[in-house]
């Protein structure tokens, strides 16, 4: 099954945590959904969602922040140490002079 969320940006500017949780409540219904892809596109951010295997043992958790600098080696070195953490860069997009990422973790069930 494939779905589409849209998230609109002021949500992100004005609490991006919240709009995290947003996107990791519409993955965890009842069957587990994972972010396959997604783009800025106007006003609001579009995720291409689709149902995860039910034979897969984890799920992941999104978390939308901002990278603080817009620097090309700056942007490597934190994506980088995002992913030592543990976490995948899905997509970034500009938001008000700014670059945003989205990250996800892969997380037991």
């Amino acid at each position: 099954m494939n779905k589409i969320l849209k998230i609109n940006l002021k949500d992100v500017t004005y609490d991006h945590k919240n709009a995290s949780d947003i996107l990791n409540k519409a993955c965890s219904r009842a069957c587990l959904m994972r972010v396959s892809g997604g783009f800025k596109f106007g006003d609001n951010l579009i995720f291409c969602l689709d149902e995860s295997a039910k034979t897969e043992a984890v799920s992941e958790n999104y978390i939308i922040a901002p990278i603080n600098s817009l620097s090309e080696d700056d942007i490597i070195g934190e994506i980088n140490s995002r992913y030592t953490s543990g976490f995948l860069t899905i997509f970034c997009f500009e938001l008000n002079d700014k670059l945003w990422g989205v990250f996800s973790k892969r997380i037991s069930v």
